[in-house]
């Protein structure tokens, strides 16, 4: 049968809609990925893959400033990314490889899968899995939660009321955070 070219219009533009319903309903992974940080990158950008070009101004949609890290005897280039509510530091291994090593998120631009993202409570991040490590970073007053449960991804809270008196981690259980503590970032690598 033969349609006429106004109907064939609108049977493509309705097959097309209902394919983009089917398969990119909004917030799912298909939709969303390019704001959902993974324990391997956060989009098409990936741990252990080449970095952004150096000296570029747009990624993607947005903002690149280049810029150098220097942390006691290692230097490492970092292409910071602006969103909105801050910024995703993507950071190079510390040899200068060109190689994606960290990709520190410090926006609620981007969010796990499981919905979390930089602004959440250590109350909220507790109903995960309860089972924590805690590392101090003394230089910066923040702490390290890490768990096994989530594989590779780093909560980096900031509770300005708890002391950082030791370096070991068996010292800080996470009941001894207050759950109103914020997380300031969150770190893949």
């Amino acid at each position: 049968m033969i349609f006429p070219q106004s109907v064939r219009t609108e049977l493509l533009a309705g097959i097309q809609i209902v394919i983009f319903f089917i398969f990119c309903i909004p917030g799912t992974q298909s939709c969303a990925s390019k704001k959902v940080l993974t324990s391997s990158g956060l989009g098409k950008v990936l741990l252990g893959t080449e970095m952004i070009p150096a000296g570029i101004g747009r990624y993607k949609g947005h903002t690149v400033r280049d810029t150098i890290c220097n942390e006691n005897d290692f230097q490492w280039r970092v292409a910071l990314l602006k969103y909105p509510k801050g910024n995703v530091w993507i950071e190079e291994d510390f040899f200068g490889g060109n190689i994606i090593n960290r990709i520190r998120v410090e926006t609620s631009d981007i969010r796990l899968r499981n919905g979390m993202k930089v602004g959440i409570t250590v109350g909220r991040l507790l109903e995960s899995t309860s089972i924590w490590y805690i590392n101090p970073a003394p230089a910066y007053r923040l702490f390290d939660f890490y768990s096994p449960v989530l594989p590779g991804i780093h909560f980096i809270v900031d509770d300005p009321e708890h002391d950082m008196v030791s370096t070991n981690f068996e010292d800080y259980p996470v009941v001894s955070f207050n759950p109103e503590a914020k997380i300031v970032a969150i770190v893949v690598y």
